[in-house]
């Protein structure tokens, strides 16, 4: 191996981008790399150490006359007091973990402390002095607490530099509130915070932890106080903020303001009810706006939060809405709840996927196209199954009137009826509309009886698509997925024989 590969630093960099964490064929690799190669017996035991589910692997680091394996009850359980020798090894082996806690969607999974017996915890939170955390280089902790005499120990696990803390707390109470509040003490240059479900009575707490972070990036929270909605409108360093809107009917009703520094605003919500309620105080300036709704709403409530976005988001800076669920609305979407997005005119991308739009026609994609000449990606409809089998009011034609307006358009989904494919006499369909940036295409539910007719239009204006998604996996579409590409070749040989750009 040539001498420059050793250096330290190139030594780390081989093991973590080689390194597969979640792969145990990788990991025994590393195993044996770390007791065979002193080169690399540094860096491959930073590899394997710095990500741990659970603290298991720890203990099961430390001599085995130490500790057992309680058949009974599935814990490690100490067999004997923890001498300043067994000390020294685990030290070696906590100094290199980074990342602590398992998650999944941004949810812990499990305690730490997992197949761990209590009293092996009380030993470890008593023997170590306290200004040292037990994993003096963490940087990601993942904290699921399982019982209420689990709280206690979270601080055990927040070194001063800690950066990304995700905590779920299944028992609320003063202790939990107690400890939340505490965190920013030990661990103040945190820069993602994570804490979705927290209930009104624990509301004060989280917030005045959050108030005592200045370099805070990301924060997924519950709701909180006004106070630390003020603080996190004033962070220049915000890129981030999910907010998961309770169905509480008493929002705090004092102003807030979020400038332009705060990129993407993410909200998860019961229903559009619940979004304007919370919010209605507060104004943005994000680029992205992305709502997630549990329940559909009716077209007066979808009116009403379409006006909403209008009044409290600046048109200069939102560029991009996403309204996400499945069945969002009790009714069709129509043109009038698409009029107070008109304003955004700078707008980039749309998804209204979950939304059933029966009710728009061709002349409303012309105005869709008119009022956003500058979309990269739109989706109207297409997630949603269509059970009462609507004929969709949009066509090939207007089809085309979005394509030949919004010239940038990478991403399309949209329902549409395919009848007029058989009625094709043109030569070059669409009347020479060609779009070749969008390579997969969303059709939804939308009705095709005549593949082959369809293939041959959609060729001529999206040569480029290799991919149709449809909802129900309808192998009508499938075929066309498959005969596209034959005709945009067959067309394009065409044309360079006859001389046709």
């Amino acid at each position: 191996m040539h001498k420059s590969s050793l250096t330290p630093e190139i030594m780390r960099i081989i093991c973590s981008e080689v390194l597969e964490p979640s792969d145990p064929n990788s990991r025994r690799l590393f195993s044996r790399l770390a007791r065979t190669c002193r080169a690399f017996k540094d860096p491959a035991l930073n590899a394997l150490w710095s990500y741990l589910p659970s603290l298991k692997p720890l203990i099961q680091c430390l001599p085995s006359d130490l500790w057992w394996l309680d058949l009974d009850s599935g814990n490690l359980t100490f067999r004997r007091a923890m001498l300043p020798a067994d000390w020294a090894i685990f030290k070696d082996y906590a100094a290199r973990v980074r990342t602590l806690g398992a998650a999944t969607n941004n949810t812990p999974v499990f305690t730490i402390f997992q197949g761990i017996d209590f009293e092996v915890i009380s030993v470890l939170s008593c023997t170590l002095a306290r200004k040292n955390a037990l994993l003096p280089n963490l940087r990601e902790l993942n904290w699921l607490s399982g019982s209420h005499s689990s709280h206690i120990f979270l601080q055990l696990f927040l070194p001063t530099h800690l950066k990304r803390l995700n905590v779920s707390f299944i028992f609320w109470g003063i202790l939990s509130q107690s400890v939340i509040a505490s965190v920013p003490t030990f661990s103040s240059f945190v820069t993602e915070f994570k804490c979705p479900k927290i209930p009104a009575s624990s509301v004060s707490a989280v917030s005045k932890s959050i108030r005592q972070w200045y370099l805070l990036e990301r924060v997924e929270i519950g709701m909180l106080d006004h106070l630390a909605l003020d603080h996190l409108a004033i962070l220049a360093s915000l890129k981030r903020l999910t907010l998961h809107l309770p169905s509480v009917t008493k929002p705090d009703s004092k102003i807030c303001l979020f400038g332009p520094s705060l990129p993407h605003l993410e909200v998860f919500a019961r229903s559009m009810d619940d979004v304007r309620n919370w919010l209605r105080p507060m104004y943005f300036a994000p680029f992205l706006f992305t709502v997630t709704f549990d329940q559909p709403s009716g077209p007066p409530a979808l009116l009403e939060f379409m006006m909403f976005i209008s009044q409290r988001f600046s048109t200069d800076h939102l560029l991009n809405i996403w309204l996400l669920g499945s069945g969002l609305s009790i009714g069709s979407l129509r043109r009038d709840h698409l009029a107070p997005l008109f304003q955004f005119s700078k707008l980039r991308s749309l998804d209204l996927a979950g939304f059933n739009s029966s009710g728009l026609d061709d002349s409303d994609l012309w105005l869709i196209a008119q009022s956003w000449p500058d979309l990269l990606a739109i989706g109207l409809g297409d997630g949603v199954k269509n059970e009462a089998h609507q004929v969709p009011n949009t066509t090939l034609n207007g089809l085309v009137v979005l394509l030949k307006r919004c010239i940038h358009l990478q991403d399309l989904g949209l329902v549409f009826s395919t009848s007029l494919a058989g009625n094709m006499t043109l030569e070059r369909p669409g009347g020479g509309v060609c779009n070749s940036n969008i390579t997969t295409l969303s059709v939804g539910c939308s009705p095709i009886t005549n593949p082959a007719a369809v293939a041959a239009y959609l060729s001529a204006i999206l040569p480029s698509v290799t991919r149709i998604k449809s909802v129900a996996n309808n192998t009508e579409w499938a075929h066309v997925e498959k005969l596209i590409p034959l005709f945009a070749s067959a067309r394009s040989q065409e044309s360079s024989r006859s001389g046709i750009a």
